[in-house]
């Protein structure tokens, strides 16, 4: 059958940021599978339109976004981490809109929510450094963010299935979790005095930071 494109199936994207490594990626991929099924994706920004910033609290700040925006154009809507606050997935709920969240659960929100395996990536990534011989392993990342909360957990879990007893002298926050945000991480590792041979980093932003920081310092 021919269908006009009006007819295909519409579906919402809330999210923070509708460009940048986190959210642009995953924006990307809900498109893709959307459309892989019909689907179209209309998404709406609840950050500022004028928002100038580059992300580096898109994961943490909660934008007070109010605009029923498409509600009456689409099914439901997936909600990306922190898009909009609590009583607006209520208002979407009571509008009979669907909601799915991105990778946060929401306290007393019921609904299906899209996790990453962050236990067993975090796993095979200790176990890999283990394996070439390192025992003084570090974790640096912002544990402001869920996802890196259970990365943590992930690391002190697997050292100790390799027999190795976490030490809290080897975790080293970062501000954020994008670009920059693992600079403080790396200056406070160099502060004291490098004690890990190898570090496991909550995002590649982070690690971008912290081996940029250490290689200038000269290691």
């Amino acid at each position: 059958t021919t269908q006009g494109r009006s007819d295909h199936l519409r579906i919402g994207v809330l999210t923070p940021l509708a460009a940048g490594g986190y959210f642009g990626g995953v924006l990307g991929g809900i498109v893709a599978s959307a459309e892989a099924q019909g689907a179209r994706v209309i998404a709406i920004q609840t950050l500022d339109l004028g928002y100038g910033g580059d992300g580096s609290n898109a994961d943490v700040a909660v934008p007070r976004f109010a605009v029923p925006a498409a509600w009456d154009q689409v099914v439901g809507f997936i909600v990306v981490i922190n898009a909009v606050e609590p009583w607006y997935l209520r208002a979407l709920k009571e509008a009979g809109k669907p909601v799915v969240l991105i990778s946060s659960e929401v306290e007393g929100f019921p609904c299906p929510v899209v996790r990453p395996d962050n236990r067993s990536g975090i796993i095979e990534a200790v176990s890999h450094l283990v394996e070439h011989g390192h025992r003084r392993i570090a974790f640096a990342g912002s544990l402001i963010q869920s996802d890196i909360r259970e990365r943590l957990a992930a690391y002190r879990e697997a050292l100790l299935m390799h027999g190795i007893e976490p030490d809290p002298g080897l975790i080293f926050e970062g501000e954020t979790n994008v670009a920059g945000g693992g600079e403080l991480a790396a200056r406070q590792m160099l502060a004291a005095g490098l004690p890990s041979t190898a570090v496991v980093v909550g995002t590649d932003y982070n690690a971008l930071d912290i081996m940029r920081v250490l290689g200038e310092a000269g290691l």
